[in-house]
């Protein structure tokens, strides 16, 4: 029998080395994975497992109030609910559908594809009627969060000025918009838990940031002021049929806007049921030729320059004036006038004379002292800019259009401030909505009304005003902005509407600008209808009157008496 083999001892050692050195390779390996994982995918790993057993969701935050200048609230969140389901706690799907579909009128098929989610948003902001009435129905998976449903308890109040949000709570207009991150405040987070199967599990939730509330503002609008407007500017509405007409009211002296309104307007409770057209807020985001309500910037740099003075004398051509190859003409064949005459009477030939003396030069430098071609600075969104063709653009005809208003585009806030500053003494100011804002921590923040200037000396404004008030005479084509007993500096505007590469001959834009009292001007009001049907187009016909509606109202409400009753208020017929 033979001897077993052994294996030599050498080989033996050397094999055990061998499984001793992969053993601590392989163990080496495992640490180094556990340490990898623990010390660079450890923030990876762990956010995976939280999403696995939990889910975050967003607190909201109460919006801040709005309120008028009289302490009227505009807009207010009010409690609410948003209702998700745990699709996998129903077991009478169908029957679920329907209810919540009769309840809060979603349609069934929709609501047949948001079951298919494990956990889908049913809807936001239910108004807490429905929630109670969907409470009582005992549904399975039903989870309520806490929300806030924008209220605007005035309905179309003041609408363009305060805007509207979307279902997220976010702004889309208005003051909404332009100050959506200090009404907004901040949302908060919370986690939700749910099983490996991806069952929620209600209770478990738990708080991860506090939502923070939003600041409270305090507009400029005042809610009487803004009433009488409403009031007075559906009467335009409906009398004339305008495409829109706009209504601003200011206080010249800081640029604070007491009142603005358009038509058509909206209900931002429910803003989605209006057109983008009716939403539009055209006194500050349309832009329009205003005829000869400019003529305020001509006469204005005429004086400062000391051109002319108020008696002088002009001819102006019996209304037919062939003027570096064009005809310009006057809505009545006029003579001599004087220079007071010829604002009053709202000639263009008399007022191209008045420019010609002036130059280019400076009428386009006077232009942009009265702050056309740019924004007023307005704390509202959407404001345009106006057209005004840079100086190297101008041809030899310009100057015979843009002195009284043709050529040139304007929005009605900027008009308004040009005719302030012939209200406050020469100042430019800066147009806003927005008072006042209180933080939740009680902290204020005024807003400081800004002016810049003067742009023109007090002897001109001196000067203008006293031509202005000759605009509202018994003579002039202001005549039916005249109240008895108030003095009043005022300028009609008509004009035609540039279409289809021409002017048109039967569509205009009928305005009237003006302030007063004119010893201590309180309010500055300019209305503007774009193309009023049934006949009459003049500003001094279809927009003078409403002006002096509102004018008188406010008049009284401001209890500033008529200083002579015994004026008559004038009611001949005038042109532009």
């Amino acid at each position: 029998m033979e001897k077993q083999k052994h294996l030599p001892d050498e080989i033996f050692s050397d094999r055990i080395k061998i499984l001793k050195i992969l053993f601590f390779i392989f163990l080496g390996i495992i640490l180094g994975k556990l340490v990898y994982l623990q010390a660079f995918k450890y923030s990876y790993y762990r956010s995976k497992a939280n999403n696995i057993h939990f889910i975050e969701r967003t607190i909201p935050a109460y919006r801040g109030t709005i309120y008028s200048r009289n302490g009227h609230i505009l807009a207010i969140d009010i409690p609410a609910k948003t209702l998700y389901i745990y699709t996998t706690n129903v077991n009478n799907k169908q029957k679920e559908i329907k209810i919540i579909s009769q309840i809060l009128h979603i349609p069934e098929n929709i609501l047949t594809d948001k079951f298919k989610e494990i956990y889908p948003l049913i809807a936001r902001n239910i108004p807490i009627n429905e929630y109670d009435a969907l409470k009582s129905e005992n549904l399975q998976g039903l989870n309520w969060e806490n929300s806030y449903l924008r209220f605007y308890p005035k309905g179309k109040f003041a609408s363009n000025v305060i805007g509207f949000v979307n279902t997220g709570g976010d702004g889309l207009g208005g003051v909404e918009y332009s100050y959506n991150n200090i009404l907004a405040g901040r949302k908060g987070r919370y986690a939700m838990a749910k099983t490996g199967k991806g069952r929620y599990l209600p209770g478990f939730d738990r708080i991860i940031v506090k939502p923070q509330k939003g600041a409270n503002i305090y507009l400029t609008i005042n809610s009487h002021i803004q009433g009488i407007v409403e009031d007075e500017i559906g009467k335009l509405y409906k009398k004339f049929k305008p495409s829109y007409v706009s209504v601003i009211v200011m206080n010249p002296k800081t640029g604070a806007i007491l009142a603005l309104a358009n038509k058509p307007d909206f209900n931002p409770n429910d803003p989605w049921n209006y057109s983008l057209q009716d939403r539009k807020d055209f006194a500050i985001e349309d832009d329009y030729e205003p005829g000869s309500m400019f003529k305020i910037v001509t006469i204005s740099g005429v004086i400062q320059k000391k051109k002319v003075t108020p008696d002088e004398k002009i001819f102006c051509h019996n209304g037919v004036w062939l003027v570096r190859g064009h005809l310009l003409h006057d809505a009545d064949p006029m003579g001599t006038l004087t220079v007071t005459q010829v604002i009053a009477q709202s000639s263009n030939i008399g007022t191209v004379q008045l420019a010609m003396k002036l130059g280019r030069d400076t009428l386009y430098r006077y232009i942009r002292k009265f702050g056309f071609g740019e924004p007023t600075g307005l704390d509202l969104p959407g404001e345009a800019s106006g057209i005004l063709k840079p100086l190297n653009l101008w041809t030899p005809f310009t100057i015979t259009s843009v002195p009284y208003g043709q050529g040139v585009g304007v929005t009605s806030i900027q008009m308004l401030r040009a005719m302030a500053v012939l209200a406050n003494g020469g100042y430019l100011v800066r147009p806003y909505v927005v008072r006042k804002i209180v933080f939740p921590d009680g902290k204020i923040k005024r807003i400081q009304p800004r002016k810049s200037g003067p742009i023109i000396s007090e002897r001109t404004v001196h000067v203008v005003d006293k031509i202005l008030n000759n605009v509202v005479s018994n003579h002039g084509t202001g005549a039916f902005a005249q109240i008895a007993g108030y003095r009043i500096c005022g300028k009609t505007g008509t004009s035609q509407i540039y279409e289809n590469g021409r002017y048109s001959n039967s569509h205009f834009v009928a305005s009237f600008i003006g302030f007063l009292p004119m010893a201590d001007p309180k309010v500055v009001i300019i209305v503007s209808a774009y193309d009023p049907k049934g006949g009459l187009y003049y500003g001094g016909s279809v927009s003078a009157p409403t002006w002096r509606a509102i004018a008188w109202r406010i008049m009284q409400y401001y209890n500033i008496s008529p200083k002579n009753m015994n004026n008559q208020i004038a009611f001949s017929y005038h042109k532009p």
